[in-house]
């Protein structure tokens, strides 16, 4: 029966404490696209581009009616100097038959900035998605740069300890003691540094995300195959070129929607009057169907200064287009260049540390047995943390490189 007691209170226990794990919130997803997430819905600039898109949706729309006949009805009161009263009450259709082709480019002209504005919102995504990858690639790089002095800050530590054991049996010099402070101050200088880029970073992100963090999410090598995947991911297609070149079509229709205004309007027109008193109503028919032809021969020189700034707009709209193209095959050019010469110093710098490493351990095997100085010591102490530290930083430019990309839809040729 005690036994049986002992069960229940350790499966309660055990319920109580599994409950309690899994009440625990997971307050930040570690993945890079959520991360990406947290920063679009918590950007202002990002709501206001979504506003922007449902904005010209609804003009998009609004277009549409051209095509759509306009039903309505009508009330007319007349009273003349004989005191003669005319009422007159009917319900009418009219349907544009013909206008030059306005109304198909006009549509045409909105669908096309509706196209320019969602490109526009995923460029914006992006754009910020670049900047939050960045401050992620600068929490992971000094994070594991701060790791890295921590662990040659043991070293200095255990080297102390053989100083002190040096001296207790007279084989230890005043220089001995002297170089490992020195040592000791430099890597705590770099420390200070460093944390002051991890709080700067930390700041940064809470700023873009609103999510207030004390320490990197990702290590530098998950952070690089996050986005290496992301970046994969994506259709090489700029979102930018994509929104310039949906607003020169855009401006292209709407300088042939001003041209039609030079052309006849042919419209539809159909009445029905319901019974009126004839001695009121000037009208006896029951219903009519007519077309009514309009043209517009001279309005001042409105319409035509209307077709010219169009056409100065369109070909703004093309420049910038230019501008862009040149712009962008320049710099993707110059990042896969930059690409290609960081992959071949990752290897050159890994292969520099293998060897590091034997010379770091032969050199303090013969520093214990006293063939080599403490300042040789320290200096290939120094040679391997540099080694080390170059690494993070040729990965920290791997990644910066294709976050720099994501702006552009991503880059062929760039892959770890």
């Amino acid at each position: 029966m005690r036994e049986h007691k002992i069960k229940i209170l350790s499966f309660s226990r055990l319920l109580l404490i599994s409950t309690f794990i899994l009440a625990i919130p997971n307050a930040h997803s570690s993945s890079l696209d959520s991360w990406f997430k947290y920063s679009w819905d918590y950007s202002p600039e990002i709501k206001s581009s979504e506003a922007s898109v449902k904005l010209v949706e609804a003009n998009s729309l609004a277009a549409s009616s051209d095509f759509m006949p306009s039903l309505f009805a009508r009330y007319q009161y007349r009273e003349n100097e004989q005191s003669r009263q005319t009422k007159v009450f009917s319900l009418n259709a009219e349907q544009n038959l013909f206008n030059g082709f306005g109304d198909f480019y006009s549509k045409k002209s909105n669908s096309k900035l509706l196209e320019a504005e969602r490109s526009a919102l995923e460029y914006k995504k992006m754009s910020l998605a670049r900047i939050v990858g960045d401050t992620l690639l600068k929490l992971a790089s000094t994070t594991t740069q701060m790791s890295i002095l921590d662990e040659n800050a043991k070293i200095l530590d255990k080297r102390l300890v053989e100083f002190k054991r040096r001296t207790r049996i007279g084989k230890s010099r005043d220089v001995d003691l002297i170089q490992n402070q020195i040592d000791r101050i430099q890597l705590e200088r770099q420390k200070a540094t460093n944390k002051r880029n991890l709080l700067s970073a930390l700041a940064t992100l809470k700023e873009y995300t609103g999510k207030d963090i004390q320490e990197s999410p990702f290590s530098m090598g998950q952070l690089l195959k996050e986005l290496d995947a992301y970046h994969s991911s994506l259709t090489k297609e700029s979102f930018r070129r994509t929104e310039l070149r949906h607003r020169l079509e855009a401006k292209e229709f709407s300088v042939q929607s001003k041209y039609s205004t030079y052309w006849p309007t042919l419209k539809g027109v159909a009445s029905y009057y319901p019974e009126n008193d004839s001695r009121f109503s000037q009208y006896t028919d029951d219903w009519s169907v007519g077309v009514d032809l309009e043209w517009r021969f001279f309005e001042g020189f409105a319409g035509k200064a209307q077709l010219n700034q169009e056409k100065a707009l369109r070909q703004l709209a093309e420049s910038e287009l230019q501008r862009f193209e040149n712009d962008n095959i320049e710099s993707t050019q110059r990042l896969k260049d930059e690409w290609a010469q960081l992959l071949a110093e990752r290897k050159l710098v890994a292969e520099a540390e293998r060897l590091s490493v034997k010379s770091f351990k032969a050199q303090e095997r013969d520093f214990r047995l006293g063939l080599v100085t403490v300042l040789e010591l320290s200096n290939s102490d120094e040679q391997y943390l540099n080694l080390k530290l170059e690494k993070i930083s040729i990965q920290e430019k791997l990644g910066l490189i294709l976050t720099q990309a994501l702006e552009s839809g991503g880059i062929e040729g760039l892959r770890l």
